[in-house]
């Protein structure tokens, strides 16, 4: 398998920035990891936003710890606004993590250039 195709794929089935690592190009496959982290991490919180009425009644006792209970409240409950940063956050995930694919790809290429010419 060449070198580009190994590094977008490293970058497409672990995490951003796997290629990078992959190809020696340490600076951006660590910004690459931190953007992604950071993402996740609204993600999570946002996530947890949007769970609190669902904690706050069990904690209640408003709501019953069978799972088929919250499972109806969930698929019932209607989160305004949320929804939308959470769609948001989702998209930048993705969009993250196919340009760290496209990058370890284009640089993987730049690499077997440059061996080539060494030779």
């Amino acid at each position: 398998m060449k070198t580009p195709t190994k590094a977008a794929l490293l970058s497409a089935f672990t995490f951003p920035g796997a290629g990078h690592f992959f190809l020696k190009k340490y600076i951006p496959g660590s910004l690459l990891v931190v953007s992604y982290i950071v993402i996740l991490v609204f993600l999570l919180k946002d996530l947890m936003n949007m769970m609190e009425p669902l904690i706050q009644q069990i904690e209640a006792g408003n709501l019953p710890l069978a799972i088929s209970s919250m499972k109806d409240l969930l698929l019932n409950y209607s989160i305004v606004g949320n929804e939308k940063s959470a769609s948001a956050i989702t998209y930048a995930i993705g969009l993250l993590w196919f340009i760290a694919i496209i990058d370890a790809y284009r640089l993987g290429v730049l690499s077997d250039i440059d061996k080539k010419e060494k030779r």
